[in-house]
């Protein structure tokens, strides 16, 4: 029982133990579960959840206010609030409901949620960087929200930047890191809708990736649409744009510092952008261009080219510098300057979103319109201007315009610029001497027309044309459509009035041009007796009258001379005029063409087929280049069906008569040529072998094969031409070059005869292809000297080969019999470009074509020189030349020698002879290479250098170098030069450097004192004008030496010249000098008489050598006296003074200068006296002694030409008047003979010098005696 009992015990006390054991384990089971219940289903529960979440973690500091709600059925919480170093964050009135699941995985998994508003502040660094970095939520836990929305947004930084937005919807992740968002959208500042993806980093600073969308539509502006991106954090964010609309451009820059000082920079590459967009005037069409730029808080710039379409003007260069802020755009300065003209605009304003409202000023400088072109209509303009208001624009111009080289022209302009166009009712513009006002409008949109209208009065088209000076008035009115040259235009005038040279003009009509129509409506024209009357149109059909009638055509054209009365109609086509015209005239001059008399008369109708036309024309001396015409006559008669025309022309040494007859019909003409004859000089007489047919269309003409034959040779040819292609055979035989060079070179004669044979072809599609074989005979050039000699030099005979296929064009030539030279040369051109198509697109441009051929010449015959340089009168020598030519047409390339020896030239005006002239000039690649030299008389020269060519022009250095050369030997000056010179080309510009020295020369110029000068403003007519393009630069800085032996005897200075001059010229407008040239041993003849130069200088201080300083003292010694003058200042402003020795008044000093004597008879000439008689007497005092100073420097004048040094007239106590004849016959031996005007008296005069201060004078005549003078120098 015991053990009964024992068991049941045990086996109750195990029940029990299993019932508790099981109590436990289910209460261990269920509590948490209870608890994890609570906590999601029970606000108590998310309570007890919420305080013991860690406030505290990784540096950041977790605040969780007014949670309500459960996690399962869904919570909110009145703010939540994440502390950090470096950000802190606020969000407040979160709702959403949370899925379960996830959380087992730590996994906060946000179904839909939403966040009232949330506050991001940016905190600047108060401590170094910690070594974990921020984060945005513990490491084991992960928040996701499927659907959320923010209400709004602020962001701030420490730098005062804030950013708001609203509206916030999107899908985001926020892990430990990182928080990623998807489709996320929202609005900026209220107006700005944004939508993108990307992610945030929590870095140090934030760093972010985002790819987004950016809209706004500002109040009245158009839509933008952005596409872009940025990568990067808070220190640097690199940003990528791409502006969709309302221009297209792309942005790359970088946001730097945006947590402390931030700024940007940027580069934009705008594609279309057009003002119209934004209701601005569209002028300036679709702008295109590249920009880079700069800002931060305060403002931002930018700069770079932009190209406005519409101007098509090219580009321009913009700088700008602003601010952006309430809706106002604010341009501290803007800078505008087109690159191709230089013209600058400057200016500053503002632009206010709303309206827009506009308030801008600045000024405009170097303005020029059209902006590009060779001749723009306006040349430089200037000026301020004002735009204010809101769309349309008030606008105030102010300024000046220059056009076409013409004097500024004031001008004030007020109007209104609106969306579409601009008006202007008031324009006061001073132009040409006078003044006009006017109004109109210019428009661009819809249509791009504009119209003046207004008044000019005292107008003086001298301005213009300085041959017209006068005074006219006028009202104008002109308007168009289009801003180009092709648009169409009316411009109508009235009221002309005023004078223009002295005569009365007047006129009124109208012009207008639609398209390719042009039309004159009652223009009238007076001017003087001039008229010009035009009524009706031209375009492809003709419908105009006219009349014109002018004595005098330089009143049409500058620079023509002539006069002629037409008057007649056009009608019909282009292609077949009706004329009925007359014209009269002669002396016809312009641009080189001369006419000596014109007269015409048409009556011309090819669509008449039953009517007569008529056409008779005759031209007389017509000139051209030095080519005359003597006559040319052509006639024309017969209706359409039987025209009959006769064709004269005559020049010097050729005349041609051509006679055909046939029917016109269709624009087709087909007939014969029945008669042809050519007749020149060596009795050359060709006619036309046998008619033969012609036919000619408006696009085609066929001329059958004919011949001339006669003597004293022939020639055959035949032609046909079509738009698409052409062929022409021409054959001559034994044909006198004389005959086919008639008149080209005056002076010069080409004789011998040609046998010639070319086949060419060609045509729109097809290259230029023949043949041409020319077999010279006999050829001399015949060159009339100045002296009517004729200097005749032989060229022998040979052959010219020409040959051209579309490959290659290769030419030969072989000229020369042996006796005076020979010329062997062979030129290939490579026609064939690659990668061409068509055969004419397979050509290549001539500069680019490759070359290959060579030049063998030889000759002793140098006479060729004097027809290129006719200053050579004589040259001679031997000449060969071995030359290989590569490279291309536009750059050839040679390669050889070319060597000169036992020459000879001579130039007889200057008496220059040249003698043993070698040259040898060795060519490459690289330039040519070259040594010469020559012997003048007894001196010599020789030079050497290099020279290179880019695009034709030269490049190099020389040195010339010489002594002793004879440069001159003519009577009126012999000049040895020793020059030592350096030459630098490039291209047109020639610099020259270094020294000439002058050991010899002995200049005795002829008395020029009765010749004229030429006159400053001389204009030689109808020579040809030298393009400046085409003209070399000269500037040289020499220095001129003088040597010891340099004499001059001219305009009465006798004496030797030393010293030295540096001349400069061509680096202005004045050739300047430097330095000092002195005379010694030097007289001068003033007033009749010779006085010797104690000191004469020309000193050049820099400026124009014509015009240097002078110091110059001159005496002469007279018997007792020593008189001259001191001339100083310049050489075109001299001062002269007198003095003496013992000193006397001025007056007498110039008397006794003038009549010679002593200085007894200079006073008593000076004081005068009553007495009558003789030569001396007459009159009074003053009378006597002008008679006696005009009689002595005629005397002296005698007295020059027969050896005589002094004719004076000297008169004694008594006035007694004598001629007085004196001369040295030693240097102290003075000998005089004197001759009384009134007595048979004679007078024989001596003095002899003993010394310094002793003189022994002899006289013998009424008187005889001796004197023993002494003298004494104070």
């Amino acid at each position: 029982m015991r053990r009964l009992s024992l068991l049941l015990a045990f086996l109750n006390m195990r029940r029990t133990l299993l019932i508790g054991a099981s109590l436990v384990v289910t209460l261990a089971i269920a509590a948490p579960l209870v608890l994890i219940w609570s906590v999601l289903y029970t606000n108590a529960g998310l309570q007890f959840a919420i305080r013991h979440i860690p406030h505290r973690f990784s540096g950041v500091q977790l605040d969780i206010i007014g949670a309500r709600g459960t996690v399962a059925e869904g919570l909110s919480v009145e703010r939540v609030e994440i502390d950090h170093d470096l950000v802190h964050l606020t969000f407040q009135r979160i709702e959403g409901r949370v899925a379960l699941m996830p959380l087992m995985l730590q996994n906060i998994r946000v179904l839909h949620g939403s966040v009232g508003s949330a506050l991001i502040a940016v905190k600047p660094r108060s401590r170094p960087p910690g070594p974990g970095g921020p984060v945005f939520l513990p490491a084991w836990m992960i928040i996701s929200a499927e659907q959320g929305h923010v209400g709004s947004v602020t962001i701030t930084v420490p730098n005062g930047f804030r950013l708001e937005a609203s509206d916030i919807e999107g899908v985001a992740v926020i892990r430990h890191r990182v928080i990623r968002f998807f489709q996320a959208e929202g609005v900026l500042e209220g107006q700005v809708r944004v939508s993108g993806i990307g992610e945030l980093r929590a870095s140090d600073p934030i760093g972010m990736e985002v790819k987004g969308r950016v809209d706004w539509t500002p109040p009245g502006q158009p839509a933008w649409t952005v596409h872009g991106s940025v990568r990067g954090d808070l220190n640097a964010l690199d940003v990528v744009a791409h502006v969709v609309s309302p221009c297209r451009a792309d942005v790359s820059g970088q946001a730097l510092a945006l947590t402390d000082r931030w700024h940007w920079v940027a580069d934009a590459v705008v594609q279309d952008f057009d003002l119209r967009a934004f209701g601005l005037p569209g002028a300036l069409g679709h702008i295109t261009g590249h920009l880079a730029g700069s800002g931060d808080g305060t403002g931002f710039s930018a700069h770079g080219p932009l190209n406005p379409g519409g101007l098509r003007a090219g580009e321009f260069d913009v700088q700008f510098s602003g601010a952006y802020a309430h809706r106002v755009l604010s341009a501290r300065r803007i800078e505008v300057r087109h690159a191709g003209s230089g013209a600058l605009l400057r200016g500053a304003g503002s632009l206010a979103v709303d309206g827009p409202r506009l308030e801008a000023s600045g000024e405009v400088s170097d303005f020029r319109w059209p902006l590009t072109g060779a001749r723009p209509a306006v040349t430089e303009g200037s000026g301020s201007f004002t735009l204010a208001g809101v769309l349309p624009y008030e606008v105030h111009v102010n300024g000046s315009v220059r056009a076409a080289g013409l004097p500024q022209m004031p001008l004030a302009v007020s109007g209104v610029l609106g969306k579409d166009g601009f008006v202007f009712d008031s324009a006061e513009i001073e132009l040409f001497g006078g003044h006009a006002s006017l109004s109109g409008q210019v428009a661009w949109s819809p249509a791009e027309t504009w119209s003046v209208s207004g008044r000019a009065s005292g107008i003086n088209p001298g301005a213009l044309r300085a041959d017209l000076p006068g005074s006219i008035g006028f009202a104008l009115g002109i308007s168009g459509r289009g801003f180009d040259a092709r648009g169409d235009l009316t411009a109508s005038f009235s009221g002309l009035a005023g004078k223009l040279r002295g005569v009365a003009a007047s006129g009124s009509g109208t012009l207008t041009r639609l398209r390719d129509i042009w039309g004159f409506k009652e223009v009238r024209l007076g001017l003087g007796s001039a008229r010009l009357a035009l009524d009706g149109h031209l375009s492809e059909r003709l419908d105009l009258r006219f009349a014109l009638s002018a004595d005098d055509l330089s009143l049409l054209a500058p620079g023509t001379r002539g006069e002629i009365k037409a008057s007649g109609t056009l009608g019909g086509t282009l292609a077949e005029p009706v004329i009925v015209a007359s014209a009269h005239g002669g002396d016809f001059d312009y641009d080189g063409i001369t006419l000596e008399s014109l007269d015409a008369d048409l009556d011309f109708d090819p669509t008449a087929l039953q009517r007569d036309s008529k056409i008779d024309a005759r031209l007389r001396k017509l000139s051209f280049r030095g080519r005359t015409l003597e006559s040319l006559a052509f006639s024309l008669s017969g209706p359409p069906g039987a025209y009959r025309a006769h064709l004269t022309v005559a020049a010097t040494g050729l005349s041609a008569r051509l006679d055909t007859h046939g029917a016109y019909a269709h624009r087709v003409f087909k007939g014969e040529l029945d008669a042809l004859a050519v007749n020149g000089s060596e009795s050359l007489h060709l006619a036309l072998e046998r008619p033969v047919g012609l036919v000619v269309e408006t696009d085609q003409m066929r001329i059958e094969w004919l011949c001339l034959t006669g003597t004293p040779g022939s020639m055959c040819a035949d032609a046909e031409w079509s738009p698409v292609a052409w062929s022409t055979t021409v054959m001559s035989n034994q044909l006198p070059l004389n005959a086919l060079t008639a008149g080209m070179t005056p002076g010069v004669e080409y004789l011998g005869t040609v046998n010639a044979l070319a086949r060419l072809s060609g045509g729109a599609t097809t290259p230029l292809a023949g043949t041409l074989r020319a077999e010279l005979t006999d050829a001399e050039i015949a060159h009339r000297l100045a002296s009517r000699k004729v200097e005749r030099t032989r060229i022998g005979s040979g052959t010219v080969t020409l040959s051209a296929t579309p490959a290659v064009v290769s030419l030969q030539a072989e000229l020369g019999d042996g006796e005076v030279g020979t010329i062997h040369g062979r030129i290939d051109a490579q026609r064939i470009a690659a990668g061409a198509g068509s055969p004419v697109e397979s050509l290549a441009h001539w500069p680019d074509m490759p070359l290959s051929g060579e030049l063998h010449a030889q000759t002793a015959e140098l006479g060729l020189l004097s027809l290129y340089a006719p200053d050579i009168d004589r040259a001679s020598g031997h000449f060969s030349a071995d030359i290989q030519l590569a490279g291309t047409a536009g750059s050839p390339r040679l390669a050889g020698a070319v060597r000169l020896s036992e020459g000879s030239i001579d130039v007889y005006q200057m008496n220059l002879a040249l003698r043993q002239v070698q040259l040898d000039a060795r060519l490459s690649d690289s330039g040519l290479d070259f040594d010469g030299g020559a012997r003048a008389g007894a001196g010599s020269i020789t030079a050497h250098g290099r020279f290179e060519w880019r695009e034709l022009l030269p490049y190099g250095k020389f040195h010339l170098e010489g002594a002793n050369l004879r440069v001159a030997d003519i009577p009126e000056a012999q000049i040895d030069a020793s020059p030592d010179l350096d030459f630098s080309v490039a291209g047109r510009r020639i610099e020259v450097s270094g020294k000439v020295t002058v050991p010899f020369a002995k200049i005795q110029p002829r008395n020029l004192a009765d010749a004229v000068r030429a006159s400053p403003d001389e204009v030689i007519v109808g020579s040809e004008v030298e393009d400046p393009a085409k003209r070399f630069e000269a500037m040289s800085a020499i220095t001129l030496v003088l040597g010891d032996k340099v004499n001059i005897d001219t305009s009465g200075l006798t004496g030797r010249l030393t010293g030295s001059l540096t001349i400069k010229s061509g680096y202005d407008a004045i050739t300047r000098g430097t330095g000092e040239l002195s005379v010694t041993e030097g007289k001068y003849t003033a007033y009749g008489r010779k006085l010797d130069i104690q000191r004469g200088r020309l000193i050049f201080t820099g400026g124009p050598i014509d015009d240097p300083g002078i110091d110059v003292r001159a005496v002469k010694q007279f018997p007792d006296v020593t008189a001259g003058v001191n001339v100083r200042g310049t050489l075109l402003q001299p001062h002269m003074t007198f003095f003496s020795d013992p000193p006397l008044p001025q007056s007498q000093v110039v008397s006794l200068i003038l009549a010679g004597g002593s200085l007894e008879s200079a006073q008593t000439r000076t004081t005068g006296n009553s007495g009558a008689g003789g030569v001396g007497g007459p009159g009074s005092g003053a009378g006597g002694a002008a008679l006696a100073q005009g009689a002595a420097i005629l005397g002296q004048q005698l007295g020059s030409h027969v050896g005589i040094e002094d004719v004076s007239l000297e008169s004694d106590i008594t006035n007694e008047t004598s001629l007085v004849l004196g001369r040295y016959l030693s240097p102290r031996l003075y000998v005089s003979y004197g001759i009384s005007l009134t007595q048979q008296l004679n007078t024989l005069k001596l003095r002899y010098t003993l010394g310094d201060h002793w003189t022994v004078k002899t006289e013998v005549g009424q008187a005889r005696g001796a004197d023993l003078v002494y003298s004494i120098d104070k």
